[in-house]
This record gives C-alpha cells, structure tokens and sequence, in this order.
C-alpha cells in the first residue's frame, strides 16, 4: 500500500505541477517532426511491461525527473500492470515537463517514447554490420545535459516490448515457404548429432545418430500421424547405473535472423531432467545465444539470452537485466514465463514461435487447439498473432546492439543434471537434494517422460542459411 500511495501521489504532483488535472490524458506517443502527433503510434502504446530505455532525449530534469526515477525504481519491485500503467503515466508527465522547460530554454527536443520514424537508416549488411545510425546526442547544455545524465542510465521504460516490436513484426513476411523444414522421414537430415563432452557439467553420454537409433531412443514414430507427418521421438536411457544416454542435435544451417517454429508433442518432463531449444554463436558468448525452452526438474518454461558484456534487458520481473551475467553470460538475463512441461504435454503440446530480427527478439506460445490458422498453412503471419509472451529490444537506440547475436545454429538437446538442473535438485525420499543426489537418481531411476515429441521445426526468411 504504500507504494501505491506513492504512484498516486506522484501522479497527482506531475499533473497538478503541468496544470493537466482534467485534461484527457488517455495516450502517450510520439510526435512528428512537425509537431504532429501520431495517433497510430498513440493507439498502439501499452503499459504492460517496464521494459527498455527511452532515448535519452526523454528524460525529465530536476525534480521531476528524480521522482519519476524513484517510482520507476520502486515499481519494478512491485507486480501487475496498475504499478506499471502508474508509472507509465509518471514517466509520461516528467517528459512533457522536460519539453516545456526545454522550450522554454530555447532548445526544445521532442518526446518520443515510439521507436524511431521509419525512415532512419536501420540497414544490416551481409556481414551483419550496421549501416549508418543517426545520432544519438540529446543535444543538451550545461545544466541540463548533467542533469540529464545523472538520471537517464537509472530510469526504466515507457514503452513495451511489443510496441518496440510491433513495426518489424507487422513487416515480416513468409514468402513463398520455410527456408528449412526439419520433419518425419528427413528431420535427421537438418542436423548434427553432437558427441562430445556436456559443457554444462551434465550427468550425460550424448550418442551419434547411429547409436541413437540402435538404442530406440531416436525414431521417426509413425504411428503418431500428424497433419504435417510422422512425429520424431528424441528420448533417453536412465537407470543404467552409469550416465544418461541422451540426443543433443545441432542444426547444419546457420542463422542471423528468422522466424523459427517448433512443433512439439511432448517436452521432457521429471526429475533431473534438463530440456532445451536453443541456438548459440560461434565463440561463445560473444555472439549471443537465445534460449527460448529451457527447463529443469520438471519446473516452468524459462527464455533467456546470453550474451558478451554490455547488454541488458529491463523487462518487468527478470531475474537479472544483465545479459552478460554473473559476468561471463553463464546465467544472462531471463524469466520464468511459460507452464510447466506437464501442463504443455497434458494440453497436446504446441507450437514455440521466435522471431528474431534488428529490432526485437520475440517469442509467442500457442496451445495444440490455438494454432494460428497461417501457421498450419505454411504462411505465418505474426502481426496477426497478438503480444507475444516476451520481447527483448535489440538494435538501434537499445541497451543490446543487433550485432550481440550472430550466426547460430539451432540446438535441441535434453540434459541430466549439471550445473544447473543438479544444482536445484530438489531430491526425494531417497535422493538428497543437489548435484549428487541428482546423480543417484539418473543411475538408478527409469525416467519415463524424459523425451521429446517433435513434429517439426521451420524456418523462415532466415539470413546468411548456408
């Protein structure tokens, strides 16, 4: 309650302190640059998520712009959207107080909490190197610019993922069909089995595509029919005393961008268990790595990215916005934001979407009876698709430059233990908690639902496939 009380209050200063009280208030968007507002832009704004930083030409000075911070900082503590729609409305008013100062001074620079018009140069070459960017000086003086440099790297958003997102996403188009499609009979031709060493300290043997298959633990199942074909087991050996025989695929193709679709039956599930759907750059973390399934011990769905020092993500409840942390990116910046994999599989599954382009890296879930009509098509459409369920800001006038993430392969694995899943084993009556007991389990236990269910993956408009 307090902090409640605190939003109000600072609602009713900025608005009472601008001479606004009463005033129709309901949008906040950009403006053009003839002063004109654009009320597509202002339609389309949402205050759903605190995410991102504004350019820091939007900041408000003095002691507008010190409670708007405080608000700013004590709502990422707080949940749901009233706290953030408060702040929103803070942020808002210190930014039309900032232009009023401004314009008073002679040096008035416009609001714009929207992503850049569309005619600044956003271009990415062939070699994923930047074209020319505008520049990003807030062009202030003196006073201002100090104030406004004290303020801007600790104040946090005003506009959401999915308006940041949503002019990439309403550009994206599907052409003629996916660049690659990974499916029944041919899925295996799409990858590599990986055979070497787990990185993450995993209780695990991953086996070649031969063994696999000789083991029955890789296999295309017809007798799981689907519309699109024969669904693909990926499964495991546990209770063998020794370490889990297990399928960890990467793809042939690399990728810098693309929408990628997976279609799954059933995820991995239980104990120790430790499920992924990835894709990673070389030189790791260097060129990122984008984590859209990730789950341990039969515990929800987490989307995370990896990255080099010096990039964040201020998306409202995530563990930690530092992409690069603890500072070698080994645990990056994600958030718990899906069912758990028992959930998903009693459902039938469905399909993961994650759309990745210069501006956004975006992700969307559809339940097995909430397919998009496009997608069952072959023609997927995701400005038709709503919010997705998280967006992470990448590109121009973000705090994680485009050029963070380069040249992936798709990866879908399932790990036993580790540094992560053993490190949060919760144990049981005959298992301690922790990596051992984790350990003791897979050795000794028969883990029924640890495997993948896969009807395909595809890609689409994805560039620099070789």
């Amino acid at each position: 309650m307090p902090t409640i009380r605190w939003l109000a209050v600072a609602v009713c200063f900025f608005r009472a302190e601008q001479g606004v009280l009463g005033e129709e208030d309901g949008k906040h968007c950009s403006t053009g640059g003839d002063g004109t507002t654009d009320d597509a832009s202002c339609d389309e704004e949402h205050a759903v998520f605190l995410q991102g930083r504004a350019p820091d030409s939007t900041f408000g000075l003095g002691l507008s712009g010190m409670a708007a911070q405080m608000v700013a900082d004590s709502v990422l503590k707080a949940e749901g959207a009233i706290w953030e729609a408060a702040a929103y409305e803070v942020l808002s008013s210190s930014i039309k107080a900032n232009e009023r100062m401004q314009a008073k001074l002679g040096n008035s620079t416009q609001s714009r909490p929207c992503p850049p018009p569309q005619n600044v140069s956003q271009d990415v070459n062939k070699d994923g190197e930047q074209g020319n960017r505008p520049s990003n000086s807030s062009g202030h003086k003196g006073d201002m610019g100090k104030a406004l440099s004290r303020i801007a790297p600790n104040i946090t958003l005003m506009r959401t993922s999915w308006h940041a997102a949503k002019m990439d996403i309403e550009n994206f188009k599907s052409g003629s069909g996916p660049v690659l499609e990974c499916k029944g009979a041919n899925f295996s031709f799409c990858w590599d089995f990986y055979t070497g060493a787990d990185p993450t300290e995993g209780y695990v043997q991953y086996v070649s595509y031969e063994e696999a298959s000789s083991l029955g633990i890789y296999k295309v199942k017809t007798d799981d029919n689907t519309s699109r074909g024969a669904a693909v087991y990926l499964g495991s050996v546990t209770g063998q005393g020794e370490p889990a025989k297990s399928i960890r695929i990467s793809s042939n193709a690399v990728f810098t961008g693309g929408l990628f679709l997976i279609d799954i039956a059933h995820m991995p599930d239980g104990l120790s268990t430790w499920p992924a759907w990835w894709s990673f750059g070389p030189d790791w973390p260097n060129n990122g790595e984008i984590d859209t399934i990730e789950t341990v011990n039969g515990d929800s769905v987490t989307t995370t990215l990896h990255t080099k020092e010096g990039c964040f993500q201020y998306i409202y409840n995530i563990d930690d916005a530092d992409c690069n942390a603890p500072g070698d990116g080994t645990t990056g910046c994600g958030k718990s934001v899906s069912q758990q994999p028992a959930t998903f599989n009693d459902g039938g599954g469905g399909v993961y979407a994650t759309l990745w382009n210069e501006r956004t890296i975006s992700m969307w879930m559809f339940p097995r009876d909430s397919i998009p009509a496009d997608i069952q098509s072959n023609h997927p459409s995701p400005v038709g698709w709503g919010k997705p369920y998280i967006s992470f800001s990448i590109g121009w006038n973000t705090d994680c430059e485009y050029e963070y993430f380069q040249s992936h392969n798709l990866v879908i694995n399932l790990d036993f233990c580790g540094t992560w899943a053993g490190a949060v084993f919760p144990g049981n009556a005959d298992y301690p908690a922790g990596n051992t007991g984790c350990e003791d389990y897979v050795a000794n236990t028969s883990i029924p639902s640890a495997y993948w269910l896969i009807n395909y993956v595809q890609v689409y408009n994805g560039t620099n496939v070789t």
